[in-house]
């Protein structure tokens, strides 16, 4: 079952998959309490695509990251293939639960997810258990934990989406990634534009989500001149500079509609995840990632394939043409063969000889029927017509 889950993982959109045996969490884990009979946690990574976040890179367009890489991704992508896997997981006798973030649920009295709109989120909801994601995401081998609390992959550096599935099947674990990727460069703190993430790599979410939502304006194109015009330091708030509070934070964020949000409470990202694309380019200039190596392979393995299909394709052609040819002989010997019958059949040049022979009998007999007939009626009518034909 282990490797029909990856494969149905792959057609449906994952990119690394991972399992981790129960043994690898601690007895507390919210996962036993999520699932009390969990024998197995299988992770789910997707890729977010580089192109993806070129445009807030780049400063050409802002709504594909948060449309394409968080809201698609969250909301349609990620839970169609949790889906498909744990129907396969039942359909083997089975349990399966699938996890994914409820972006506006936090356990949390007084936090934010900058991905949502801070209003929208339903705080210290602390009866909905929440599994603990990055933990889980390494712990099921999918990748290594940054220094700004990003998952780091092999393939796609911090540039990924990932989700779970709590299962009481037994399934063979996958290798734990020995941290190799992050070496504390700290360009996801440079690359904060307001300065959210400190030197040991905790982030202030408060001070997060105003910059994530586009309070910086060195970095957005779309903040007016006259920008939070009522607040004393808003010179330091568009320049990055200013130490936010949740209060101050919300009162910013109220003020802070130069660009429509997303569909399911998303925001639009003006930062782009800067933390996470200055994290990519670092991890990227090292070489350490493997997509290149991965895209190489697949490439060679797309190229046999198509010449497979190429070579089957043109063997399978002949084999018709041969086929066709055949059956085209038989056909037109059928066809010799009856058109000689129907020739034959309608061949008046060889019977009309006979057609003559009998037309010249009966017209004789007929001849002759009328010379009696006209004999008899000249005879005596006191010669009855026996004595007649006696006499004839």
């Amino acid at each position: 079952m282990r490797n029909k889950i990856i494969e149905t993982a792959i057609e449906n959109g994952a990119d690394i998959i991972g399992f981790a045996p129960i043994s690898r969490f601690e007895k507390n884990d919210p996962i036993f309490t999520l699932m009390p009979n969990v024998k197995t946690v299988i992770g789910l990574a997707f890729r977010v695509l580089r192109g993806i976040y070129r445009g807030t890179e780049e400063g050409t367009t802002y709504y594909q990251y948060t449309t394409m890489g968080v809201e698609n991704m969250e909301e349609t992508i990620m839970p169609m293939a949790q889906l498909r896997i744990a129907m396969l997981i039942e359909e083997n006798g089975y349990v399966a639960l699938p996890q994914r973030r409820h972006q506006q649920i936090m356990a949390e009295a007084n936090s934010v997810n900058p991905e949502v709109a801070y209003d929208a989120i339903y705080r210290n909801k602390t009866a909905e258990t929440q599994m603990n994601f990055l933990d889980a995401a390494v712990l099921c081998g999918l990748g290594e934990k940054g220094l700004h609390g990003a998952l780091l992959t092999d393939e796609f550096g911090p540039m990924v989406r990932y989700c779970f599935i709590l299962t009481d099947a037994e399934i063979a674990p996958s290798d734990l990634k020995q941290p190799h990727l992050c070496d504390n460069c700290r360009e996801c703190v440079k690359g904060c534009p307001g300065k959210a993430i400190a030197e040991n790599g905790t982030v202030d979410p408060w001070q997060c989500v105003v910059y994530y939502n586009g309070a910086n304006g060195t970095r957005n194109p779309f903040m007016p001149p006259d920008a939070y015009p009522d607040f004393e330091d808003r010179l330091a708030i568009i320049a990055g500079e200013a130490k936010v509070t949740p209060e101050t934070a919300r009162k910013i964020l109220d003020n802070t509609w130069f660009y429509p949000p997303a569909q399911h409470a998303y925001q639009c990202s003006i930062c782009g995840r800067s933390c996470d694309v200055a994290c990519y380019s670092h991890l990227e200039k090292k070489g350490v990632l493997t997509m290149n190596e991965a895209i190489l392979v697949a490439l060679i393995t797309g190229g046999m394939s198509l010449c497979g299909v190429v070579i089957t394709c043109c063997a399978t052609a002949r084999k018709s043409e041969r086929t066709t040819a055949v059956a085209q002989a038989v056909t037109d010997i059928k066809l010799d063969e009856l058109t000689r019958e129907v020739r034959q059949h309608n061949d008046f040049a060889k019977r009309m000889p006979v057609l003559e022979e009998q037309i010249r009998e009966t017209a004789s007999v007929f001849a002759m029927d009328m010379l009696i007939l006209k004999f008899i009626q000249g005879l005596p009518v006191f010669i009855t017509v026996p004595s007649a034909l006696n006499f004839l």
